[in-house]
């Protein structure tokens, strides 16, 4: 059976945690780099964007090791996944990175004139909303072409979205 787990960012002591979700037990805990936040789980591997290190690592969720480490930006602090590639988020920076999974370098950077931190996928149309902190909006990204297609503004301070089914 494959079991479930939870992973944890613990960013002042620079470490992450595995949970059992139902006994809430912690399986184990690992170093991270400087200030992990956001993650995402691939399989086996966890990916931690690193902002204090501006990297991200990604680890073996079975034994906590660190597998790869890629610099990715001033400050990452947010993971999104669109099956071929993932995107960075930067806390300060009009930034997108974007890696591929199983790759140690930056595959591109893609400008997007904002603050961006959260991000969501939407697979059908195989884009990326991005939500813009300064000016009130989102921003879309066409992950086909890894470009900035469209902006829509909202006219207030956007600080999360979701896709609804």
């Amino acid at each position: 059976e494959d079991r479930k787990l939870i992973a944890v960012s613990l960013s002042l002591s620079q470490q992450g945690a595995i949970l059992d979700p139902y006994s809430l037990d912690t399986i184990r805990i690992f170093p991270t780099g400087d200030e992990p936040r956001g993650l995402l789980a691939l399989g086996p591997s966890l990916y931690v964007a690193e902002r204090g290190a501006g990297t991200v690592s990604v680890y073996n969720t079975s034994n906590g090791r660190r597998l790869q480490q890629v610099v990715a930006g001033r400050d990452p602090i947010r993971l999104a996944h669109t099956g071929d590639q993932i995107y960075v988020s930067q806390y300060s920076d009009s930034v997108l990175t974007v890696l591929l999974p199983g790759q140690q370098q930056v595959m591109r950077e893609i400008s997007t004139h904002g603050v961006n931190r959260e991000m969501i996928y939407d697979a059908p149309s195989r884009r990326l909303f991005v939500v813009d902190e300064q000016r009130g909006g989102l921003g879309v990204i066409d992950v086909n072409a890894n470009l900035l297609i469209d902006r829509v503004g909202l006219g207030c301070r956007v600080v999360g979205l979701a896709v609804t089914p």
